[in-house]
């Protein structure tokens, strides 16, 4: 029992998955009906509809014929019973409906016996029937030619005259071109929009995924369970069953061999020595020196950011200065005038001057040559009217106006004065202001500065170029004094052998490398004190014997470089 139980349970859970898949496929297949009955509805609907508009448009076309044919047979009709009839026009204008049913009926008679479908009647025939008993039938001639006539003008086809080229016009053609080209941009723009607006998931999307996923779940539980694999064998490459492939193969690899030789070629003649062994010239020098020029003076061809706004319009200084001037009298204390009172002159009580007629010539001639300046206004009087004269109020109010008009003036200069040194005293002030500053700033003026910064630089240029020349005279000794590469490899290989012959010797002898190497240290060491106690003795004796002491030194450094060599010799063996 427990070897059958799993199987027990894939099997229900087999059945349970089949049912799920069956249960699917109902509601799958219900819907798919449902939808196909709705489809079917809306079609039978949208089929009676179109059957109501034709039939509608038939009926129309009916009565327009009707009509028409009416129209022409009344015309004709009516012409010839108005003079063989001679009916009063009030009954014509009260049976015209009766004419026109009974004319009606007739042509659609004719029609019947030539083989024409007879159109609807309506329900006002049997007045047509009345009234065509009583009129007399027409010539059957006449009336063959008038439904000939008739059905040749209902066989027209009328159709529209074309516009004439005079009336087209190209303005207009454009107009509505470019109302549709920019009827599309504005659609595209739109669209775009739309599109740059769209949100990232969209919830149709989903509904497609899952309408797939039915369909395969379908057509999986449709088909086998078991599907045999197929095998799917890979295509031979080129390589093994063409030839040529592999010659091309060679073709294009001899192809980049010759690319690389020409390219290296190519670098080689191109290529040049890493440092010229000519002197620097002075072309050289004049290079150096536009360099550090252009180094220096390089904020000279600076484009400034800042670009100060100027204006542009002169001010005139002479109408602002006036116009401050009047501002500045007008901000003036103004004192009110004396106002005096009013008085009464007593002349009318005066008595009046009688002049005595004896000697009128010699009062004239002393009038004419006493004339004061008060009367000189009298004499082109008459006698007849009264002389005026000047009173005291008169007299102080005159020397009042003029003190307040000398006042003035004097305002007037002292204003002016006062302008004159409020623009002085700022000026003075500043130039004050700069000299002490001047006299109290520790920096230097520029012209100093640009003097000395020149001289500095100038300096620091010269010992630049010393500096190279020296670093360019180091490598061109380096390079000179460095042997070739043939010959590095030959010291290279006489050092190796040197360095194994060392070897095998110490091997031959017994000897270790290490030891060795301590023993030439200690008898360095001991070299080395040997030759500062010498050295102190020799400068004992250069002080002591100085001609003596030289030859001496001299055979002491002769020494020292033979005990050197020694000692080099030791270390090699």
């Amino acid at each position: 029992m427990t070897m059958i139980s799993p199987t027990l349970d894939i099997s229900r859970s087999e059945e349970g998955g089949n049912v799920h898949v069956s249960e699917r496929l109902l509601s799958c297949n219900e819907d798919r009906y449902q939808s196909e009955l709705s489809l079917e509805l809306h079609l039978e609907a949208l089929k009676a509809k179109r059957k109501q508009q034709l039939e509608k448009l038939e009926l129309r076309h009916q009565n327009g014929l009707e009509k028409r044919l009416l129209q022409n047979s009344l015309l004709t009709s009516s012409t010839e019973w108005i003079l063989k009839s001679k009916i009063p026009q009030q009954s014509i204008r009260r049976n015209s409906e009766n004419h026109k049913h009974h004319s009606s009926k007739v042509i659609l008679q004719n029609l019947i016996s030539n083989g024409v479908k007879a159109p609807r009647t309506t329900g006002t025939d049997s007045l047509g029937t009345v009234m065509e008993r009583q009129r007399k039938p027409l010539p059957q001639d006449s009336q063959k030619a008038k439904e000939e006539a008739d059905l040749a003008e209902c066989r027209k086809q009328f159709r529209v005259a074309p516009v004439p080229e005079h009336v087209s016009k190209p303005l207009y053609d454009d107009l509505i071109h470019e109302q549709e080209r920019l009827r599309k941009e504005g659609r595209e723009q739109r669209r775009d929009f739309l599109l740059t607006t769209q949100k990232p998931f969209r919830l149709h999307k989903k509904e497609e995924k899952k309408r797939e996923r039915l369909k395969e779940d379908m057509s999986s539980a449709n088909k086998s369970e078991k599907t045999e694999p197929v095998c799917v064998r890979k295509p031979i490459p080129k390589a093994v069953s063409d030839h040529s492939f592999s010659e091309q193969l060679k073709e294009q690899e001899q192809q980049r061999k010759i690319r690389i030789h020409l390219r290296a070629q190519e670098t080689l003649k191109a290529s040049s020595a890493p440092i010229q062994r000519q002197e620097p010239s002075a072309d050289r020098q004049t290079r150096s020196a536009q360099k550090s020029k252009s180094k220096m003076l390089g904020y000279l061809d600076q484009k400034l950011s800042f670009r100060p706004k100027t204006n542009t319009a002169v001010p005139d200084f002479d109408k602002l200065f006036q116009a401050f001037q009047q501002k500045a009298m007008e901000a003036a204390e103004k004192r009110d005038v004396t106002h005096c009172k009013p008085f009464q002159l007593r002349t009318s009580t005066l008595q009046p001057r009688h002049r005595s007629p004896e000697n009128p010539q010699k009062s004239r001639d002393e009038t004419n040559l006493k004339r004061s300046s008060s009367f000189g206004g009298l004499t082109s009087l008459s006698m007849d009217t009264l002389p005026t004269y000047i009173t005291d109020a008169a007299r102080k109010r005159s020397m009042a106006v003029r003190r307040s008009l000398e006042l003035k003036d004097l305002k007037e200069q002292e204003n002016a004065k006062w302008m004159k040194q409020h623009r002085i005293r700022p000026q003075a002030m500043s130039r004050a202001v700069a000299m002490r500053a001047k006299a109290m700033d520790p920096h230097k003026s520029l012209k100093e500065v640009y003097q000395e910064k020149l001289k500095q630089n100038r300096q620091a240029d010269l010992e630049r170029m010393k500096d190279y020349q020296k670093e360019l005279k180091e490598i061109k000794t380096r390079v000179t004094s460095r042997p070739y590469l043939f010959e590095q490899v030959s010291q290279k290989n006489a050092k190796n052998n040197a360095e194994r012959r060392y070897r095998n010797t110490l091997e031959q002898a017994g000897l270790d490398e290490n030891f060795v190497r301590s023993k030439g240290e200690t008898n360095k060491a001991i070299h080395v004190e040997n030759e500062s106690a010498e050295e102190d003795h020799d400068s004992t004796e250069s002080e002591t014997q100085k001609s003596a002491g030289s030859g001496e030194d001299s055979v002491t450094n002769e020494e020292e470089k033979e005990g050197n060599v020694e000692t080099k010799e030791e270390e090699l063996c």
